[in-house]
């Protein structure tokens, strides 16, 4: 009996932790601008997201560290970085050795050009070491491996005086971050490596942009990890293109991005290769203009989930969601979220139930706080999806988010005039207000005469309210 019960509330526990993962659509953010760019999941089914965010008041963008549970809720937050601007895009785990997080930085660097980030802490969050890999130029990481060593291979940009337009950049590291070997592969014309994956132990693959000729053209190359390149295929021989994202399964290779049409409109484009790099098929889509495919994550062979942003009307980047099959027929998911003023993926893993999760970045004046927040789409495993944002929740701690309010406007919403509420009457820090589009409509000090608005017309504006270490911004709203 005993062990009848211990199994039934063994499984009813189960069932729930299934569950609560299902779906979600959750936020994160303050009154900054907050973009969540890599994600990882933990063994007991807790996320850690890391991204760059204005809300920390340390500097003008801090690489951050977020977990939240299975379901999305806030758990912890930590920031890591200089006095300047440090961006988290990628963010692996390994149990019992603790968090790296692969990014770029101006924070350390003598001139304030941008350098290779990589971040090392413990299963805490504690940072153990920090450090910066780079050139003359300025270098931009778009994605990055962690090896089975413990090192990491990151791939990005490199651009500057030595540079011709942008030049495909790659740094190896070891365990301890020291690196091993860099390479940069340049042409002519902009050079870029946007994706890394690793195809087995001792081979990885890269997809980007290169230049050929007087056109940009998409490509993958696959290398050994001694940096010696194995192979290379630039996919398209006719128009500029362009690969966002490389994935492989099984033995094939599968790759998605853009296939610029005569018009010079983006064609959603997804690739299947051999293991040798052989083309075996591709689909260029053409049913709206100015869509690309930007993101994918493939479960099984019926379940190949790919993210497509769009340009609506030139004013709104709109997030799609599709499911193709891996012998590229559509199958079964399109799905369109509602239009926000902008909606993008950044990176998508599938989950331990068997789901899948977007993260990336949302901006709508109907619920932001600041400028733009974290978004976190997690679709069921029978592809169940929340249609809205559920909640904003915190990207800080308790603790910075009261440091951080030292003034506060009010009352919101208003009719003729802004005040201020400050913990300090003498103080007077630099404002802007700006319209809903980014026009500046006036700038001052935040003394206590407040913001005469008389002449405004109603609706939604933005008071950046900044200071030495912290850069605030509100949306208010006229009545």
């Amino acid at each position: 009996m005993a062990n009848k019960l211990i199994l039934t509330i063994a499984l009813m526990t189960f069932t729930c932790i299934v569950n609560s993962q299902i779906s979600f659509f959750k936020t994160y953010g303050e009154n900054g601008y907050d973009f969540g760019y890599g994600v990882v999941q933990l063994p007991d089914s807790s996320y850690v997201i890391t991204g760059a965010s204005s809300s920390f008041h340390e500097g003008p963008s801090r690489a951050f560290m977020l977990k939240v549970d299975s379901t999305g809720k806030y758990i912890h937050s930590r920031s890591f970085g200089g006095d300047n601007s440090d961006i988290g895009r990628r963010i692996f785990h390994r149990e019992n050795e603790g968090f790296w997080i692969a990014g770029y930085s101006n924070s350390f660097s003598t001139n304030a050009d941008f350098d290779f980030y990589l971040i090392k802490t413990d299963e805490s969050g504690e940072l153990e070491w920090e450090k910066t890999y780079g050139t003359s130029d300025w270098e931009r990481l778009w994605d990055a491996i962690l090896l089975p060593d413990n090192g990491l291979i990151m791939v990005g940009e490199t651009v500057g005086l030595a540079s011709q337009e942008e030049d495909i950049y790659m740094v190896r590291t070891d365990a301890t971050g020291d690196t091993l070997w860099t390479k940069r592969i340049e042409t002519n014309l902009e050079d870029r490596a946007y994706s890394i994956v690793l195809q087995n132990d001792t081979t990885f693959l890269i997809g980007g942009i290169k230049g050929n000729d007087n056109l940009t053209k998409g490509f993958i190359s696959a290398f050994h990890i001694n940096g010696n390149i194995i192979w290379e295929n630039e996919l398209d021989s006719q128009n500029k293109s362009f690969i966002s994202q490389v994935e492989v399964f099984g033995n094939e290779i599968y790759a998605v991005g853009s296939n610029v049409s005569t018009l010079n409109q983006n064609r959603p484009w997804i690739v299947r290769m051999d293991e040798n790099g052989e083309l075996i098929d591709e689909i260029i889509e053409n049913h709206r203009p100015n869509d690309y495919y930007n993101h994918s994550a493939i479960k099984d062979a019926d379940n190949f989930f790919i993210s497509a942003l769009s340009q609506v009307s030139g004013e709104f980047t709109e997030l799609l969601l599709y499911k193709w099959h891996i012998f590229l027929y559509f199958n079964g998911l399109n799905y369109q979220l509602p239009i926000y003023d902008t909606h993008i993926c950044h990176q998508m893993i599938v989950t331990n139930d068997n789901g899948i999760v977007y993260l990336g970045e949302i901006a709508d004046p109907s619920f932001s706080k600041g400028g733009s927040h974290v978004s976190f789409l997690k679709i069921g495993p029978n592809d169940e999806i929340v249609e809205s944002p559920e909640e904003i929740l915190p990207i800080l701690t308790i603790t910075e988010i009261k440091n951080m309010a030292t003034i506060i406007p009010y009352p919101n919403p208003f009719t003729n005039k802004i005040h201020f509420k400050s913990s300090d009457d003498n103080k007077k820090q630099p404002y802007v207000l700006t319209d809903i589009n980014g026009k500046m409509i006036s700038l001052g000090e935040t003394d206590q005469q407040g913001i005469n608005t008389f002449n405004l017309e109603s609706g939604i504006y933005f008071l950046e309210i900044i200071n030495p270490d912290s850069r605030l911004v509100y949306k208010v709203i006229k009545q």
